[in-house]
């Protein structure tokens, strides 16, 4: 099992193959008397398979979707139906694993069974499905959906175009459904009414232009984020991604032992030098071993790791892993104190989302 560095969350494969497609018909003339039979044959040519590419796609795939470096890329197609389907070879579920945790904090909704995922942002959509008997071949399906416009021709003016969220697809719009009601004759208490009702909306109005006047001014003060320096700047305590909580540690051995709820992971980096690593994405993974840090760089050694079926309750015999190292940076934002923990090979500055995997302090 090829366990890569922070990459802990492993994605789903399936064996991608296109076929040609071959039809022919044969005809054969009627014979005629004292005469030898005449036939005639026609061909129908094979229908074009889409064209293939090693390598991934960054020409067909969205530009959202982040790069599966572990594996072999080695076939990629879009069909008819514009469905991208890109075929990775000599990958595994902790490779998945890990892939969905970068796409979660590249704000992808993430759902996972197993060896089966399916990822949602905005239009797009992409499902995950490892295959064979050793789960070493992924299957990625890709679908974008088209952007629906806001039908401001069909749609009163009073009717404000929604500021978030994407309209998929075109936009259907019912008529409304008629009623006749006799106009009533306005009443003085329905103008003090009105009067009433107008000024409450006046009142709510400033009030709302305060409560932006105050967002802006909290944004102001807490835009751009601070390094830590000098000692605030150690790894040690424990650090999330994801939406993991929960579970039961030995008390001893301070061993996973279940019950944890969501997923992600947890890093947690011991004052003595050791460091655990629980990362639940459908199967549970244990990872034990030693870390130092250089200046900004952060070194595991000593590495085990354990892989476990059941939530935890039993778990399979200990692997080990080589040495490790990433780059790290920790920091302050308007969330709280993080730990920015760089992809495998990637060098400062990192960010997160493109280069590096933003931890949040576990309090």
């Amino acid at each position: 099992m090829n366990y890569r560095f922070f990459k802990l969350i492993p994605l789903l494969l399936l064996l991608f193959t296109i076929t040609a497609c071959g039809q022919s018909a044969e005809e054969t003339g009627s014979q005629g008397t004292g005469s030898e039979p005449a036939s005639e044959t026609q061909s129908i040519p094979d229908l074009p398979n889409p064209p293939l590419q090693a390598g991934w796609p960054a020409d067909l795939a969205p530009a959202e979707l982040p790069e599966y470096t572990a594996g072999t890329v080695t076939a990629s197609a879009v069909d008819s139906e514009g469905v991208l389907t890109i075929k990775i070879t000599d990958t595994n579920k902790a490779d998945l694993y890990a892939y969905i945790g970068k796409l979660q904090s590249s704000g992808w909704a993430v759902v996972s069974d197993d060896d089966e995922a399916e990822a949602l942002l905005g239009l797009h959509s992409a499902t995950f499905a490892l295959q064979g008997a050793d789960k070493a071949v992924l299957q990625i399906d890709v679908y974008t959906e088209e952007a629906g416009s806001w039908p401001a021709d069909k749609i009163p003016p009073v009717v404000p175009e929604p500021g978030a969220g994407v309209l998929v697809g075109e936009v259907e719009v019912l008529p409304a459904a008629q009623t006749e009601t006799a106009p009533a004759a306005p009443t003085k208490g329905t103008e003090a009414s009105a009067e009433s009702t107008e000024a409450s909306s006046e009142a709510t109005e400033a009030s709302a232009e305060s409560t932006e006047a105050s967002t802006e001014g909290t944004k102001a003060s807490t835009e751009g984020t601070d390094s830590l320096k000098g000692a605030d700047a150690s790894v040690v305590g424990s650090w999330t991604l994801g939406m993991l909580s929960g579970g039961q540690f030995n008390a001893g051995t301070g061993k996973y032992e279940g019950g944890a709820s969501g997923m992600g992971q947890i890093y947690t980096f011991k004052p003595d030098g050791n460091y655990t690593a629980l990362v639940v994405f459908g199967d549970t993974i244990w990872f034990t071993g030693n870390y130092s840090v250089a200046g900004d760089l952060l070194t595991l050694t000593g590495r085990t790791v354990e892989e476990s079926k059941d939530g935890g309750k039993t778990w399979g015999a200990p692997e080990t892993l080589p040495d490790a190292s990433a780059y790290f940076a920790a920091g302050k934002d308007d969330s709280g104190t993080y730990l920015l923990l760089g992809q495998e090979g990637e060098k400062p500055p990192l960010e997160d989302k493109k280069n590096a995997m933003k931890y949040s302090r576990k309090n």
